[in-house]
């Protein structure tokens, strides 16, 4: 596993990028697909892709992760319309996206899932439709017992390379907890925090803006 600790934003973001590229320099044949979250965590990065859509190598196509399915909104579909309207022809959006992808970023949720791989599903999740938990209804401030879609840890493990996103010093909790819940490798305890699953991947980049 690699850790990158970025001093600020900046750093934060230019390390995240550099991790893309190195990735888009050794893979062939081309094009290749890259899973990629929604939400806050990513929102400088995708901001800087945006100014300078350069830096997204063109054979890259965005497979997105995860989805909300209240009503007939799309809002994560939605923000990446807002965020990268340019790159809207490269997207794979859920609903129609094949199955899996090259590279995997993703994010770090405040109780350890990642996409919408809750707490309680198995490791084998590979994608699917599920229940957000309680906790994550009320984060995302949505009723209780609402559906989503997803991919899982499956999913990503088949990955050739992850990065995990993680930004904020509110999720150094959860960081340190999924990280001492995957060096214990205690089977239940891992089901209750689904990132520490990634952390058996063989090219497992962690990039946070904080020291753990």
């Amino acid at each position: 596993m690699n850790f990158e600790v970025c001093k600020n934003e900046r750093e934060w973001i230019d390390c995240a990028n550099d991790w893309l590229h190195q990735q888009s320099r050794n893979i062939t044949p081309r094009p290749f697909r890259l899973f990629v979250p929604a939400g806050e965590t990513p929102r400088p990065l995708y901001r800087s892709w945006r100014e300078n859509p350069q830096l997204v190598d063109e054979s890259i196509r965005l497979v997105q992760v995860d989805e909300i399915l209240h009503n007939t909104e799309r809002p994560f579909q939605k923000f990446f319309l807002d965020e990268l309207p340019m790159f809207k022809p490269r997207f794979e959006f859920i609903d129609t996206a094949e199955r899996g992808a090259d590279f995997a970023f993703l994010g770090l949720g405040m109780n350890g899932h990642i996409a919408f791989h809750e707490p309680s599903l198995p490791q084998k999740f590979y994608s699917g439709c599920l229940t957000l938990t309680d906790d994550t209804c009320a984060r995302l401030h949505l009723p209780p017992n609402t559906r989503a879609v997803s991919y899982g840890a499956n999913a990503f493990l088949k990955t050739k390379a992850i990065a995990l996103l993680v930004r904020g010093l509110q999720k150094k909790e959860i960081l340190k907890r999924v990280l001492d819940a995957g060096a214990k490798k205690v089977e239940s305890e891992r089901q209750k925090l689904p990132a520490s699953w990634l952390l058996d991947h063989p090219q497992m980049t962690i990039i946070t803006d904080f020291q753990v």
